[in-house]
């Protein structure tokens, strides 16, 4: 940048205006650097900034006036509008030249030079100067006149006032000296004689610079007046003798010569007072006194003045001011004269002043240095400054456009101010959550996971300013949305950027959700500009979950041999002594050669050998009679199963490789690739669409392949497992799953520190059940557990858990805030909770007691107790302490503290805050009352609204212009308690401060506590009770966005319901469901709102889910994506290039006609039965549809009751597909479905226990009063009994009705107590339900079974009902039957079955509750399982009985029995074994999957004679039942009605 002259010739008028520098310029300055040596320049702008220099700078020509030029060229006879200039200046410079030189006479009427106009050619000096000494020379005062033009050059620099403000002091005291009212050169020519007298005085010239130094005046401008003054002089001797030597030009003038010499030179510069201003009268602009000048506030300024220069910086300035008569201008230019008198009349320019405008708002519209100035003048056609001092816009105007320049000008100010108001501010709040806050610190909105009001526009052309981006953006948006649009801008670029980057902001984040798809439609924006959402940057807090599944499988057949390895001696004789699948000793090691330390073996054991190199010996087992359908885990089961030591290395010998390839990969990722496409075909990838990642491990020693795959989520996993997605075999083989779910669960360091010893304790024992976890202590106030599990119920049983031990309540008193003071906080912070916990939330204003709830209540009690004791004081009481006080009240709070305070004083700037009781406070104001200030409504012009006292470097709040002490100012927003709104404090203002000014008189620290009050104050507006709400798990801190939008049934099966994730929580929320329920409830994929809230299994949910996004819909064979309905050609091409079959679906590659014509399921021939119409697709869509169904249903379903409760539960969607499966189809005929527990409960609600009229049905609700009730419906107006309910008819007989009724509880009485209504209307509702459970849920055909079980007094809330025995379900635990401590067989403990052990799903944990029926063999009574409970039917997989003969000396089991109870009749009878030498027996209950065991109970002998008898012993007990399946059947229908009351007693008050 660079401060240059330009002159105005249109107006007459030289502006000091800010230019950029041209590039030529950068580079010559760049020049520098290398001077005296190499170097280096740093320029302090931006490259785009250089490419927009101009080339070179503007010629002077352009910026200065042409007269002297005109001149010249006239001398040389060239008329300069012909002439061809190099830069041809502006024609109106050119003409105001002339005019100029035509009034001042240098030019005659012909347009030829006068003699003034030669002598101005001559000497090249300003015309009016010129004019000045071609007069004076006439009358004998050419020296006096040179001396003057000297002056003129130097009469802005005459005084030096120094870089101090007591040189400056001192400065303008010695220029009072040489003040005179004659005007300011008149004044610089009395300073010029006296120090030319100086000056020849002393020929060494000391003297005079002695005087300058005392008088502070720039003896270098004396001496550069002098010296231009004898250059003007000798040149006039030379060149203008003839003029010179008229007279004798050595004559001293008077003092009105001088002034008439002063006006012949400025006499094109006049100027008349208007309102102690002054208009020049040829420039006709508005004009102000210099501060430098004499006039400068003078009383009585001259009515006529006579100017050097105008000067336009932030306001228009004449400078260098002289008074004149007018008649001296009649005597010398007549027609001048006459011009002036003619303007004179005309100056008619009034002010126009806006007001209030803050200094930030002027210097917004003026620009920075004034530089938007010249442009608004030229807008407006006025004359626009600035009053600082009295906070105005002022402007001078004609007066017909009064009324448009006002009106512009305010509306520019009110404009700025609604721009400052709409700024905002995006501060975190709660983990993702974060608030939009602005002017007053108002919150706008709040942003969760995901949301952004901005919108970045990348690659924005570098020659593209903000009109061009808002132009093109807004030909892209739609109406709304740019209803919406608030505002743009540029973003500051890096180094390495070519184009620019710019940001649009709206009101809503919807709108700009909905603006970045439109600007992304249809190709996008023009060029190559990109837009993306303008996320936070702010490191996330929420720890993602993550949920992987590991796949293994053989690629080559087994052979039915197996090596282990063991480390040392001991373990491997001991597996020999075991006889585990007959394992013997082997010499070989398979991972090296055959040496001499390999171990010696003995009589079939490993014997110690020496061994002097110390060399690693490894002891190989060798077995060949596994099962064929073996792996490695089944060897390490059946090893641990008998007790032996866990091997290091467990290695399946297989035969070759099948896995073959057409093209042999060439590297590992290629043969990745290979693998996982063999894998997706061969269904050993399940849910390929879903995997968001794959790793690919393929062993070669053991000849199989792993594939670690993680999915989007850790529901697609358990559908996996629970529609048995994944084959359960592969070369006969087992496929292995293990899942692996990663999530992390967050808990505050304190509460952490509080449970610790507990939590540890519990994560600890989860360590042993195939959980692992790890603390994360790193960040200051969380704490992180992160964990990785089997299953995903784990994880919520580890979060119910901790929950448990992290119980709390919120303490709730109407003095609470009280604790939220200073003292209040430092009282709680002294406060004993222990052993409980107390937790303090200043920004929430929340107070959480954790413990027992003993402890709870009896902190609460103390907390009570404790707030009595702090309103007997008097708290945080504020005195404004004088600033001239503040050391000495500062250095003495100790001595002023007095024994009525209760805490130390604390003094902040000029706040001082006491705390105790009233006489204390009243002592301290005494002590006090020279020191401290009154507050006072009515404040002084200059004084600081806050401490009373004069402005001390103060602040201008933008939006009302009202000025405080910054340092007061900035003590209103950093108290302890942020005052909220943030106000003017100004007495009556009441204006927001706008958040510039916040972010400039508040620290980062206090812009937080803001945000915290702002989004209180949202939470609390009344119009945002529809918006958001607090988390739903109570003591979440977070907040989540309320949604009205209602979900179809389907969308609610994949998405969850209507969900909404908390980062707090770390858990994904069903809205619908929490509200519904009144508590914490996640999201529920695969089922229905309606049916989470009704209890429905998640497993069904899971299968329908599956059936209706993978079966239901047509897919693509190759990629998976869904295909919509045609009419037309079956050979179909997908996007993935892959063509396929309509009927079939099969993949037949780039030709699929040649397919459909032949494919067997077409039922066209030929050329024609390529093509298809709307009935034949739709028939063939719901043949395929229901055989993929029916198949589904048969595979993964082997429990009937489940199979039905998914055909139940898809029954709409199928009535919608035209598809109908009957019940023979899927294998249910003759099987009785649950019945609709929702219907029951519908009919229950709105008719059992609603109260209605007999006649209309009209609902009634409870009341106090006569009995005697008549329907509140007009068009009914019955009469009825509220005891009966029986219609009566009249009024009359109504009331004789009910004192007779035998149901009125008070016999003979019209009115009943409140309290007899209520147990009336219990009882009824009580008996209603009840009648209509006994007669609507039963089973029709269990009236024909020949059975009767035995009855039991079922008790619902003190109403006993005869029912037949039943099991209830879960949560109800039977009482298990306790067994004595024997040790088990092989020293294998006995698993506990409420131990969970993967992949066995949590409904089958009660599948261990079973019946035994005994049976003798020999002396020995054994006993087998008849019947197990009803989660026999839902394990997916073989359960059966495993008995077999034991020899101890041969250590292996013989004549193995095994008895399946799934799909099997009951076994009874003797069961006998033809080996009769067995000593020792083995009993087993076997849960199986997929032909290989998952779990065992084993029992020996010894234990078993215990557990038959336990079980005979509890045979009557509830939840351990026997007998036929139809008459566990029936006991279903009767848990049926269990469930109902279960839920019944959620509604209605019993």
């Amino acid at each position: 940048m660079t401060k240059n002259l330009v002159f105005d010739s249109a107006r007459n008028i030289t502006s000091l205006k800010e230019m950029m520098i041209s590039s030529a310029s950068a580079e010559q300055r760049k020049g520098r650097a290398g001077r005296t040596g190499p170097g280096i320049c740093y320029r302090m702008y931006s490259e785009d900034d250089y490419n927009s220099l101009a080339k070179y700078d503007k010629a002077e020509i352009f910026l200065r006036p042409l007269s002297i030029t005109v001149t010249l060229l006239k001398a040389m006879r060239v008329d300069p509008l012909d002439f061809h200039w190099l830069e041809k200046p502006d024609s109106v410079a050119l003409r105001a030249a002339v005019e100029e030189l035509s009034l001042l006479g240098a030019l005659d009427h012909r347009q030829n030079l006068t003699p003034l106009g030669h002598l101005i050619s001559d000497l090249q000096i300003d015309p009016g100067i010129a004019h000045m000494i071609y007069y004076s020379c006439c009358k004998g005062l050419g020296k006096v006149a040179t001396i003057l033009a000297g002056l003129f050059s130097v009469s802005s620099m005459v005084f030096w006032r120094g870089g101090d403000d007591d040189t400056r002091r001192a400065s303008d005291e010695a220029k009072k000296k040489f003040v005179s009212d004659r005007g300011d050169i008149f004044s610089s020519h009395r300073v010029f004689t006296e120090w030319l007298t100086q000056k020849e005085a002393d020929s060494t010239l000391r003297t005079a610079k002695t005087w300058c130094k005392q008088n502070y005046v720039n003896n270098k401008a004396m001496n550069m007046a002098l010296s231009t003054s004898q250059e003007i002089q000798l040149h006039l001797r030379r060149n203008a003798s003839h003029m010179w030597k008229r007279a004798n030009q050595d004559r001293q003038a008077t003092d009105e010569e001088l002034l008439q010499l002063i006006a012949q030179a400025f006499v094109l510069n006049v100027a008349y007072q208007v309102n102690k201003n002054y208009v020049a009268l040829r420039a006709d602009t508005m004009t102000y006194v210099h501060p430098g000048s004499v006039f400068f506030r003078h009383k009585e300024p001259p009515q006529v003045i006579a100017y050097q220069s105008v000067l336009h910086t932030s306001k228009t300035y004449a400078m260098q001011l002289t008074p004149i008569d007018m008649g001296w201008i009649r005597q010398e230019n007549g027609a001048l004269h006459a011009l002036y008198e003619e303007l004179a009349t005309q100056v008619n320019i009034k002010e126009i002043r806006v007001t209030p405008v803050s200094r930030g708002i002027l210097r917004f519209i003026l620009g920075p240095a004034n530089r938007n100035v010249e442009e608004l003048n030229q807008e407006l056609d006025c004359l626009v400054h600035s009053d600082y001092e009295n906070d105005a816009l002022v402007a001078w105007c004609k007066p017909h456009a009064c009324n448009f320049v006002i009106s512009e000008l305010s509306r520019r100010v009110e404009s700025r101010k609604t721009e400052l108001e709409q700024e905002i501010r995006e501060d975190p709040v709660v983990g993702e959550t974060r608030i939009v806050w602005g002017c007053g610190g108002e919150a706008k909105i709040l942003l969760f996971y995901g949301n952004f009001i901005g919108i970045t526009l990348r690659n924005v052309p570098s020659s593209w300013n903000l009109s061009d981006v808002d132009i093109t953006v807004r030909q892209k948006l739609s109406q709304p949305i740019k209803d919406s649009f608030k505002n743009i801008f540029f973003l500051p670029k890096n180094a390495d950027q070519t184009n620019k980057t710019a940001r649009i902001l709206f009101n809503d984040p919807y709108k700009a959700a909905t603006a970045l798809q439109e600007l992304s439609a249809g190709g996008g924006l023009r060029g190559k500009m990109e837009c993306s959402p303008a996320l936070s940057n702010r490191p996330s807090v929420y720890k993602e979950s993550e949920a992987w599944l590991t796949i293994t499988f053989a690629i080559a057949e087994s052979k039915n041999s197996s090596i282990i390895m063991y480390n040392t001696l001991e373990d491997a004789n001991q597996t020999l002594r075991l006889g585990c699948l007959g394992f013997r000793p082997s010499k070989s090691d398979p991972h090296k050669k055959l040496s001499k330390f390999d171990p010696t073996v003995v009589n079939g054991y490993f014997i110690k050998q020496a061994n002097p190199f110390n060399v690693r010996i490894t002891y190989v087992l060798y077995g060949n009679r596994l099962p064929p359908r073996f792996d490695e885990l089944d060897v390490e089961n059946e090893l641990n199963r008998y007790g032996c030591p866990k091997p290091t290395y467990i290695k399946i010998i297989r035969g070759n490789e099948f896995l073959r390839f057409e093209k042999q990969p060439t590297s590992t990722e290629e043969e990745s690739d290979l693998i996982l496409n063999y894998a997706k075909s061969n269904e050993l990838l399940p849910l390929s669409d879903k995997v968001i990642k794959t790793f690919v491990r393929k062993d070669p020693k053991r000849k199989t392949v792993t594939i670690r795959a993680r999915y989007e989520s850790m529901d697609q996993i358990e559908m996996i497992y629970v529609s048995r997605l994944c084959a359960t075999t592969h070369i006969s083989q087992p496929v292995r799953l293990k899942a692996q779910i990663r999530t992390s669960l967050r808990l505050e360091k304190n509460l952490w520190e509080f449970r610790q010893k507990e939590i540890q304790e519990y994560v600890t024992s989860l360590k042993t059940k195939d959980v692992f976890c790890k603390f994360e202590t790193n960040p200051t106030t969380h704490v992180w557990l992160h964990l990785e599990v089997p299953r995903a119920e784990n994880i919520d049983d580890i979060r119910r858990k901790i929950g448990d031990f992290l119980q709390f309540r919120f303490y709730k008193n109407n003095d609470s805030q009280l604790f939220f003071t200073h003292y209040g906080q430092k009282r709680l912070a002294a406060f004993d909770a222990r052993p409980g916990y107390l937790h303090f939330n200043a920004a929430a204003k929340a107070i959480r007691i954790y413990g027992t709830e003993t402890e709870r209540q009896e902190i609460s009690h103390k907390l009570d107790n404790l707030i009595e004791n702090l309103k007997l004081f008097c708290i945080d009481v504020p005195l404004i302490v004088r600033k001239t006080s503040l050391n000495v009240v500062g250095n003495n709070l100790a001595k002023y503290r007095n024994a009525g305070l209760i805490d130390d004083l604390r003094l902040f700037y000029n706040r001082l805050y006491a705390t105790g009781s009233e006489n204390g406070i009243e002592t301290l104001k005494n002590d006090l009352k020279d020191h401290i200030i009154q507050p006072r409504a009515d404040i002084e012009s200059g004084d600081c609204g806050l401490c009373f006292s004069p402005l001390e470097n103060p602040t201008y709040l933008q939006m009302c212009a009202h000025k405080y002490c910054s340092e007061c100012i900035k003590h209103m927003v950093n108290q302890e308690t942020v005052p909220y709104p943030i106000l003017c404090p100004a007495d009556g203002c009441n204006t927001k401060v706008c958040l510039r000014d916040i972010q400039a008189i508040a620290p980062a620290s206090i812009m937080e506590k803001i945000g915290q009050f702002a989004i209180n104050a949202l939470l609390h507006d009344p119009k945002s009770k529809d918006k958001y709400q607090s988390c739903f798990k109570t003591g979440c801190e977070q907040y989540i966005p309320i949604n009205d939008s209602k979900l179809e049934e389907k969308e609610q099966m994949v998405r969850g319901g209507d969900t909404v994730f908390c980062d707090q929580c770390n858990l994904h929320y069903c809205r619908t469901c929490c509200n519904t329920l009144k508590k914490p409830v996640e999201r529920h994929r695969g089922i229905t709102c309606a049916s989470n809230q009704l209890g429905e299994s998640k497993d069904v949910g899971l299968h329908r889910l599956y059936i209706l996004d993978e079966l239901c819909n047509l897919r693509c064979p190759r990629c998976k994506r869904v295909f919509i309905d045609f009419v037309g050609c079956c050979a179909l091409y997908c996007s993935c290039k892959a063509g396929f079959c309509f009927f079939c679906l099969e993949d037949c590659g780039s030709d699929a006609h040649s397919h459909v014509r032949s494919c067997p399921k077409n039922t066209g021939n030929g050329v024609m039965g390529v093509f298809i119409n709307a009935s034949q697709k739709n028939t063939v869509h719901r043949e395929s549809r229901k055989r993929a169904i029916v198949e589904y249903l048969m595979r993964t379903c082997s429990d009937r009751g489940l199979r039905s409760s998914i055909l139940h539960s898809i029954e709409k969607d199928l009535k919608d597909l035209e598809i109908v499966i009957s019940p023979n189809e899927v294998g249910l005929a003759g099987f009785t479905p649950l019945a609709d527990t929702s219907k029951h409960r519908k009919h229950i609600l709105d008719e059992i226990c609603t109260l209605r009229c007999p006649r209309c049905r009209s609902a009634f609700f409870d009341y106090e009063g006569c009995s005697a009730i008549q329907c509140w419906n007009a068009q009914c107006k019955t009469h009825f009994c509220f005891f009966c309910l029986q219609d009566c008819g009249d009024d009359q007989k109504n009331h004789a009705h009910v004192i007779k009724c035998p149901k009125n509880v008070v016999p003979g009485q019209l009115y009943t107590p409140a309290e007899q209504i209520d147990i009336v209307n219990c009882k009824r509702r009580k008996e209603g339900i009840i009648q209509y459970l006994m007669s609507h849920c039963s089973d029709p055909s269990e009236h024909h079974e020949d059975l009767n079980p035995p009855v039991t007094e079922i008790s619902v809330n003190f109403v006993a009902v005869a029912r037949p025995e039943y099991v209830p379900q879960r949560p109800l635990i039977p009482e298990r039957p306790v067994l004595p401590p024997i040790e088990p067989i092989r020293r294998v403990p006995i698993p506990d079955p409420y131990i969970r052990h993967a992949p066995i799903p949590d409904p089958y944990d009660e599948i261990s509750h079973a019946v035994f029926e005994t049976f003798n063999y020999g002396s020995v009574e054994f006993a087998y399982v008849v019947e197990m409970s009803s989660k026999i039917n839902d394990y997916p997989g073989d359960i059966r009985i495993e008995m077999c003969d034991f020899h101890p000396r041969r250590h292996q089991a013989s004549h193995m029995k095994q008895i399946s109870l799934v799909g099997a009749p009951v076994v009874k009878g003797n069961e006998m074994f033809s080996d009769q030498s067995a000593h020792s027996f083995m009993f087993s209950i076997v849960l199986a999957r997929n032909g290989s065991s998952v779990h065992k109970w084993q029992y020996e002998k010894a234990n078993l004679t215990t557990f038959i008898r336990l079980a005979k012993e509890n045979s009557s007990r509830p939840l351990v039942f026997g007998g036929t399946r139809r008459s566990i059947k029936k006991l279903l229908d009767i848990k049926l009605m269990s469930v109902l009351l279960m839920m019944l007693f959620i509604s209605v008050k019993f």
